[in-house]
């Protein structure tokens, strides 16, 4: 993915390109005022560790820690070479993983998996546009850091949206169905 072509491809296949090439989207310095920025549009993620620990699901709510905090230094701190180049494949292959991950946990239902499906489609429309950043806004990083910190924040809200909503639902149609989904099951050691 090479953020000065005009052309910005989003598929599965593009994604694991990303990860495993782990480059980086634009080349601009940022001001620490936008670090500060970026950093906390990544902490956003943080709001879906708290909602998957309150409705009962540990691990998954320690995997959202983790990501954000992977986005975080990815994203914000930007370490340069080889050290940037790791910390944006961690930051993809967790998120990735993580976006999967709570895609499982809400599949309680096709209605719920539709629901979560949703909002992860209508967040990775951010990704994509913050990837096309370069190419309609060149030599202008702040917008890159508004429109990808919208991907964490939107990302983030939408998911603590759904799964509250679905969470809700199913533990009030079968209190078991809310924690037991087939990911909880393989995820959590604790009866």
């Amino acid at each position: 993915l090479d953020a000065g072509s005009q052309q910005i491809e989003m598929s599965p296949t593009s994604q694991g390109r990303a990860i495993a090439s782990g480059a980086a989207h634009f080349d601009w310095e940022l001001s620490p005022t936008l670090r500060l920025f970026m950093g906390l549009g990544c902490l956003a993620y943080w709001l879906d560790a708290y909602v998957l620990w309150r409705v009962g699901f540990a691990i998954p709510s320690v995997i959202f820690v983790i990501v954000a905090l992977c986005s975080a230094c990815a994203d914000a701190v930007r370490p340069q070479g080889e050290w940037g180049r790791l910390a944006r494949q961690i930051d993809r292959l967790w998120g990735t993983g993580a976006l999967i991950m709570v895609a499982i946990i809400n599949a309680v239902s096709w209605l719920s998996f539709l629901a979560v499906l949703t909002a992860i489609v209508s967040s990775l429309f951010w990704l994509y546009q913050s990837r096309k950043v370069s190419t309609w806004a060149p030599d202008q990083p702040w917008v890159y850091v508004l429109v990808h910190s919208t991907w964490h924040v939107w990302g983030a809200v939408s998911i603590v949206i759904v799964t509250s909503a679905v969470m809700e639902v199913a533990a009030s149609l079968q209190p078991s169905l809310a924690r037991r989904t087939a990911l909880a099951l393989a995820l959590e050691f604790v009866p």
